[in-house]
């Protein structure tokens, strides 16, 4: 092929490649603000993404399209009017008017915060926040009515798992964090429907004047922490 034919036929190639490819790279789908669940119920699950709610109520989907602002989900019906789906009450916990999604049903569900999405109003530390990780957990890492969801996220993990009973998603479940230190016996973390209820074992029950983790690790006080962890060890 001549190089005057040459040319144009890699620009029509290229083009031809491009558009390919825009129409085979298909949008990312919308994040998910968080997720809750009624520990209560035998199946209720919710999600709740920027302009969407889905409620899994046994066996069926509800699904409406909406806002989320303001710790709420609202949505306009067709009549203009606007009504709340959802409200999240101040310990995270939800609150489903389920009327306004199904109008037969007059029941208010409150729901556990299970996951907390990139979007959560309330960002939960990074891993990195912590520095350097030995066992077990420092007292106030993991404190009684923290969210399983976000213990979970700490840079901790437990060894051990005792579940309670047969629906282990329930609990009560017992997590057994070990300890570095021969002073300590190790930290048991004890979960119910989504949330710590009981701590025993650790730096907390056998060294009061142990360092205490900063309840913000963002605050100036965490490298003074760090260091005095450092000196006492």
């Amino acid at each position: 092929m001549n190089n005057r034919l040459l040319l144009p036929a890699l620009l029509a190639f290229v083009l031809l490649t491009a558009c390919h490819r825009s129409r085979s790279i298909s949008p990312p789908a919308p994040a998910v603000v968080a997720e809750w669940r009624c520990f209560d119920r035998a199946s209720f699950h919710v999600v709740i993404k920027k302009a969407e709610i889905l409620v899994h109520d046994e066996k069926r989907l509800l699904r409406q399209k909406g806002e989320w602002a303001h710790h709420q989900f609202s949505f306009k019906n067709s009549q203009g009017e606007t009504l709340t789906a959802a409200i999240e009450l101040k310990d995270e916990s939800l609150e489903v008017h389920m009327a306004s999604l199904d109008p037969k049903n007059s029941d208010v569900v409150v729901c556990t915060k299970t996951y907390r999405g990139d979007l959560d109003d309330q960002i939960y530390h990074p891993r990195s926040s912590y520095g350097k990780i030995t066992y077990p957990p420092p007292p106030g890492a993991i404190q009684v009515g923290m969210l399983e969801a976000d213990m979970l996220r700490l840079p901790w993990s437990s060894q051990v798992i005792d579940f309670g009973c047969t629906n282990s998603e329930v609990g009560p479940n017992i997590y057994h964090y070990r300890s570095d230190n021969p002073r300590l016996p190790e930290l048991l973390v004890t979960v119910y429907k989504g949330r710590v209820i009981d701590l025993s074992g650790g730096a907390e029950e056998i060294d009061p004047s142990f360092p205490s983790a900063p309840q913000n690790p963002s605050d100036s006080n965490w490298i003074d922490w760090l260091l005095n962890l450092a000196f006492r060890r």
